[in-house]
């Protein structure tokens, strides 16, 4: 019995204790989410294709204001929105106020691809270049370095594809 009377006492005494005493205050840990400036991010306009209905559509792209939106830039969101590992583009070179661009002769849109669709793919990344890269005036399309020439089309060497 006074083994019981001991641990009772003992319990209570801790009790008594664990309620008198203060709480420890633990200041609650806040973790800052990486603050990007909106003024950081602009949005660019290039053009895609609906497989669906076979038109051309436009797609925002959010991008960075680092640097000024180059000719490749330009190409490479266009590139990725068309999302078509086909699509090889071969050389891409602003001279002044023209672009010219070059498409491997091995893929598309030079090789495998209906009239309509070659057209539609040509037809974004033209338009994509004269929209937003710096200076664009002209595009000039060609194949492998060489003058544009597949299945369903051909252009000279120089030949403007499209302009402003």
């Amino acid at each position: 019995m006074k083994k019981i009377i001991c641990l009772l006492f003992i319990v209570m005494t801790t009790l008594l204790y664990a309620c008198e005493r203060e709480e420890e205050v633990i200041p609650p840990v806040t973790t800052a989410a990486p603050t990007v400036s909106v003024a950081a991010i602009q949005t660019v306009t290039t053009y895609s294709i609906d497989v669906d209905s076979l038109a051309i559509v436009p797609v925002q792209n959010p991008v960075s204001k680092e640097g000024e939106l180059t000719a490749e830039r330009v190409v490479k969101l266009v590139t990725a929105n068309l999302n078509d590992k086909e699509i090889i583009i071969d050389e891409i070179i602003q001279r002044k106020d023209t672009v010219i661009l070059s498409f491997d002769k091995k893929g598309k849109p030079v090789k495998g691809c209906t009239a309509e669709m070659e057209n539609l793919i040509l037809e974004c990344y033209a338009n994509s270049l004269l929209d937003n890269a710096e200076n664009c005036r002209k595009v000039i399309i060609r194949a492998s370095g060489k003058k544009y020439v597949s299945e369903n089309l051909a252009f000279g060497y120089n030949e403007v594809f499209a302009s402003e």
